[in-house]
């Protein structure tokens, strides 16, 4: 049984806005301010309004004039992304995204890129209807759709299509939660006890996201980033479903403990534990997404008694905060070469080889290599 220390191990705050993270991304400029937060090993969830289901509507921003069109000198990474940070990445015309279908024969991934870039809720339509068995699809509709019942319908259809991924529950959870549903909200967390992986379908919408700008007439290391930014940017909205799902855990353990119902607290401590470490070992995982499981899954062992027992390694809350602060000094050292070698001080031929390491070994694996190679002693 968990030994809850109410008094003794009260839940820390988190301190992190994620949505801020989609700004001054890890993977483009942020690297200085994420030190900091890490050091102080918190983040801050989402409010209860939970903006994350709130359609994401692209900012305004003055298109960046192609190379293949002007006589001027290609803009370097550096200034792109000053620029893309200030304004936001430029916002395609309907043409544009259309010459971009054409290009895709409207396939269902260029579908839902193309959703993405617009916010037209009729290219994620188009794609249900066209592409009803696809996982990606269905996952889309459960994120993102723009009513609550073809989010439910995309949740139900993301579950059936996707058994064994866990992901499908807890948006299940997050929409009943939102709906004061407590009931359901349990019946998927519990069927997420058992062991599984997050999917994670990032590389598809990078890959369609450069091809959307490539297609547009922007150059390469214009369309690279712009991608960069929408994965960075769909990762926030993804985890922060999750946050949301972690609050309303920690609210109602407490809610409990205030009314002395400790048997009842206790599974919502096992359920936010599972959800931290399924963030962590998602395949390929992003710099957020180790931040964010390790945050919530550190911020529930804390309301423990240290000595409680855990999981079946003769392993205790203690060693497992042990092992949560190992890792979390690995990211930091991380972070702290990358302020070294910033990622905005990239080489165009640089920034290629990191966006091929971020498709195929995630950001962390990317970020790994960049600095490998920055600190190596150069022959």
């Amino acid at each position: 049984m968990l030994r809850i220390a109410v008094a003794v191990y009260p839940c820390p705050p988190i301190t992190l806005n994620m949505y801020k993270w989609a700004k001054i991304s890890a993977v483009l400029i942020g690297l200085s301010g994420l030190a900091y937060w890490v050091n102080r090993s918190r983040l801050q969830p989402t409010t209860a309004s939970a903006p994350a289901h709130e359609a994401l509507v692209p900012r305004s921003a003055q298109p960046i004039t192609s190379s293949s069109a002007t006589t001027e000198s290609p803009k370097s990474p550096q200034e792109i992304i000053a620029q893309f940070v200030k304004s936001g990445a430029p916002k395609l015309s309907v043409e544009q995204i259309e010459l971009f279908l054409k290009g895709k024969n409207r396939g269902a991934d260029s579908l839902l890129a193309a959703y993405r870039l617009s916010q037209d809720p009729a290219y994620l339509r188009e794609a249900i209807k066209n592409f009803e068995d696809n996982p990606a699809v269905q996952l889309e509709a459960a994120l993102r759709a723009p009513t609550v019942e073809e989010r439910r319908q995309g949740i139900e259809a993301f579950k059936k299509l996707s058994p064994d991924n866990p992901l499908g529950n807890y948006l299940q959870a997050d929409l009943a939660f939102t709906q004061g549903d407590y009931a359901n909200a349990a019946e998927g967390l519990s069927a997420n006890l058992s062991n599984g992986t997050l999917p994670d379908f990032s590389a598809s919408l990078f890959q369609n996201t450069e091809s959307a700008y490539s297609s547009s007439g922007y150059t390469p290391i214009e369309s690279k980033i712009a991608a960069l930014f929408a994965f960075n940017e769909d990762r926030v909205r993804y985890l922060g479903s999750l946050q949301n799902v972690s609050e309303n855990l920690t609210n109602l353990r407490n809610q409990f403990i205030q009314q002395g119902d400790i048997d009842a607290a206790e599974p919502t401590v096992q359920m936010e534990i599972t959800l931290g470490q399924h963030i962590q070992n998602q395949v390929n995982p992003a710099l957020l997404n180790a931040l964010v499981g390790q945050a919530i899954e550190r911020r529930t062992l804390e309301s423990l008694d240290p000595a409680t027992p855990l999981g079946s390694n003769n392993g205790t809350v203690q060693s497992r905060l042990d092992e949560l602060a190992t890792k979390g000094q690995e990211i930091n050292v991380l972070l702290n070469s990358l302020q070294a070698y910033p990622i905005e001080s990239m080489s165009p031929e640089e920034l290629n080889q990191y966006t091929q390491h971020v498709q195929q070994d995630g950001e962390i694996g990317a970020l790994k290599w960049w600095s490998a190679k920055k600190s190596a002693p150069q022959k």
